[in-house]
């Protein structure tokens, strides 16, 4: 199944969703980007603008979207299998609940995820699209856990580097896990998990009504 025809079939907001090419997915990819799903609050174009006026507080946003890979289900939820972050198993385990014999867990997890980036939406709405106020939000925790998961990043290509080829070592993953859960606990991040559990059972009988 298409991620696309995935998304149009449960998506009952009224965000924007733009479904990136393979192309454009393998260049995120390729610059070190491990989320091939995203809320982004202003698009390229508009950013410059923004970056050029003086009353930034102010500046509303007419271009949020949430990106999405045109790939399928699975080549998707490969690329989280393999991101060495360890965030699929972590998911998976706050899925637990939703998972059965009739249903998919690469489609739980897609209509998740996707789900978690419509709380964004929804957050970045009720600070009435304003960019400096959402970028704000929980700026110092975020960049704190950026900060950490990159370094743990760079340890663990210096160490396949010098020649242990073992992807990620048990204390890798123990960090990594770690620091997936601290990220979850930004109240940013947290919220949107909260919209997305809120939301997942309907989401799940619609997708199943389609089938």
């Amino acid at each position: 199944m298409r991620v696309k025809y995935l998304i149009e079939t449960i998506n009952t907001s009224n965000a924007t969703v733009v479904f990136d090419s393979p192309e454009i997915v393998a260049r995120r990819l390729g610059a070190g980007v491990t989320n091939p799903i995203y809320f982004t609050c202003v698009d390229e174009k508009e950013k410059l603008l923004y970056e050029r006026c003086k009353d930034k507080s102010n500046f509303v946003s007419n271009t949020p979207s949430i990106h999405l890979p045109d790939l399928s289900v699975r080549e998707l939820v490969n690329i989280y299998e393999c991101d060495g972050t360890g965030s699929l198993e972590i998911t998976k385990d706050i899925l637990s609940s939703f998972f059965s014999d009739d249903m998919s867990e690469d489609i739980v997890f897609v209509i998740y995820i996707f789900l978690h980036e419509v709380g964004h939406w929804i957050q970045f709405a009720n600070m009435s699209n304003k960019i400096k106020a959402f970028l704000s939000e929980d700026i110092e925790l975020s960049k704190a856990n950026f900060d950490k998961m990159q370094q743990a990043f760079i340890q663990r290509d210096e160490r396949i580097r010098r020649g242990n080829s073992c992807p990620l070592t048990a204390k890798e993953k123990a960090l990594f896990k770690q620091l997936s859960l601290e990220y979850r606990e930004i109240p940013k991040e947290k919220d949107a998990d909260k919209y997305a559990l809120e939301h997942m059972e309907k989401a799940l009988v619609k997708y199943y009504n389609n089938l």
